[in-house]
């Protein structure tokens, strides 16, 4: 989770990547959706996750952190901070 949004603020957000095959992986893109409950004032595109990509090796079994820049856009609404947003996230990975 972040804490501490605010319009123009920024952070960043640590990710956990599991890896559940008995085969090293290597993760090479994360994205997060940014999701908001319907009678929410706040869009979901008041926060911007940034999209992970590179190369990140995951042995069998395995466990690693990756952290992800996450901003709330300057323009948007005094209401938007404290505001409760849930994330999904998609990755990508191909066989080591």
């Amino acid at each position: 989770h972040v804490t501490g949004l605010y319009p123009g603020a920024r952070s960043r957000l640590r990710l956990t990547l599991r890896n559940p095959n008995p085969f090293p992986i290597t993760v090479t893109k994360v994205r997060t959706t940014v999701l908001v409950p319907e009678a929410s004032s706040c869009p979901p595109r008041s926060v911007k996750v940034k999209r992970f990509t590179g190369a990140r090796r995951i042995a069998p079994s395995g466990v690693v952190q990756i952290r992800v820049a996450v901003r709330m856009r300057a323009r948007a609404s005094a209401e938007c901070e404290g505001q409760r947003y849930r994330l999904a996230y998609r990755g990508w990975a191909t066989r080591s």
